[in-house]
């Protein structure tokens, strides 16, 4: 049996570590500037992510087999998730990034939404949780975020990155591991930002 296409680290604040198989033949496209990949959830649906290089946001995105989008309630009924975080960086098949706490919940029309946990991003800076950097590319990633949504050309711009269409042969997601942050030293807070971005 082959071994997973790559192994996504994402760091949740301050010191978990969540760590996702990607199963060969989930990714979409993995360049310079994005990775795209789809899985299988165990509902049977798909779950579209998108991480970039260079914007201070991912998006997951909930779809049924058949490419449409599948809503989840909430503070509205959302079919996408913006997740404010640091820009992803890799060396070889592993990536990295760390989740800066704000969401932006997308309504499937691409326009509707509902920003989350505020309050607890701006606890998280107080604490020192963040670096300088980081809580300033999250201000900046939430606000690009929002101009596309509310431009109305959020769909389009995800849709540019990779389309929505080939859902049915998306492999099954394996369960999450989970690591301390002690354990992953290329998400250490003392260096990290100067890879943010980098892929080798």
């Amino acid at each position: 049996m082959r071994g997973p296409a790559l192994s996504f680290h994402n760091l949740h604040l301050p010191d978990e570590v969540r760590v996702f198989a990607v199963p060969v033949g989930a990714v979409r496209r993995w360049d310079d500037e994005t990775l795209v990949y789809d899985v299988r959830v165990p509902s049977g649906g798909v779950l579209r992510h998108y991480s970039f290089y260079r914007r201070w946001f991912e998006v997951n995105c909930s779809l049924g087999a058949d490419g449409r989008f599948v809503t989840e309630p909430g503070p509205i009924d959302w079919s996408f998730n913006g997740d404010v975080c640091s820009p992803c960086f890799s060396r070889g098949a592993a990536v990295y990034n760390v989740d800066l706490l704000l969401d932006v919940l997308v309504a499937p029309d691409g326009r509707e939404h509902a920003v989350k946990d505020r309050e607890e991003f701006e606890r998280a800076v107080a604490r020192g949780w963040l670096s300088a950097g980081e809580a300033t590319g999250a201000r900046r990633g939430l606000e690009e975020l929002l101009g596309l949504i509310e431009s109305g050309r959020f769909l389009a711009f995800l849709a540019e990155a990779c389309p929505f269409d080939g859902f049915p042969a998306a492999p099954l997601q394996p369960a999450a591991r989970r690591l301390a942050l002690a354990d992953t030293s290329l998400l250490a807070p003392q260096s990290r930002d100067a890879r943010y971005g980098l892929r080798a």
